[in-house]
C-alpha cells in the first residue's frame, strides 16, 4: 500500500441483483448505467415527443364508410354534417343557440377528454354522452 497511489485503490461499484434466491453481482456497472433507467427515459422521452407530433391527416375511405354515426365515434381531424341531435330538449337548445344544429358543418379537434369541436370558427367543448347523443355523417 505505501508503494501503489491513492486512487488506485478504489473499486469498482458492484451492482447486487437478485435472481431467484440467489445474489448476483455484475462488476464493472456503473450506478444509472442499468436497463431500467433507460426504460424510464424512453418511456418519458416517448411521452414527451408524442405531444409534438403532427394531427392525423383525416378519415380514410373504411373509417368513413359510415352512413350516420354518433359524433362521439368520430377521430381527429374528420369533418362532419350533424343530422339529428337526440339528446334532451333544453340540452339541443342550447347546442343550437352555439351553431350546432342540424346542418351544421363541425371539425372534430381533439377527443382527449370528451371532443372538442370546431363550429364556425369556434371552439366547443362536448361530454361524451352529449356528443354520443348527435348523430353525423362524416364528409370525407
Amino acid at each position: 500500500m505505501t508503494d501503489v497511489p491513492m486512487f488506485e485503490h478504489v473499486e469498482r461499484v458492484e451492482r447486487v441483483e437478485r435472481v431467484g434466491d440467489a445474489a448476483v453481482q455484475q462488476p464493472g456497472r456503473s450506478r444509472g448505467s442499468g436497463t431500467r433507467e433507460r426504460r424510464w427515459w424512453r418511456r418519458v422521452m416517448t411521452r414527451l415527443l408524442s405531444w409534438f407530433r403532427p394531427a392525423s391527416a383525416g378519415p380514410t375511405a373504411a373509417e368513413a364508410s359510415c352512413e350516420h354515426c354518433p359524433l362521439g365515434s368520430c377521430a381527429s381531424g374528420w369533418r362532419a354534417l350533424i343530422v339529428c341531435l337526440g339528446c334532451p330538449s333544453l340540452e339541443a337548445r342550447r347546442l343550437r343557440s352555439l351553431g350546432v344544429f342540424e346542418g351544421a358543418s363541425v371539425a372534430v379537434v381533439g377527443t382527449r377528454n370528451g371532443i372538442l369541436l370546431d363550429v364556425q370558427g369556434a371552439r366547443l367543448a362536448l361530454d361524451e354522452s352529449v356528443a354520443m347523443a348527435i348523430t353525423v355523417r362524416p364528409l370525407v
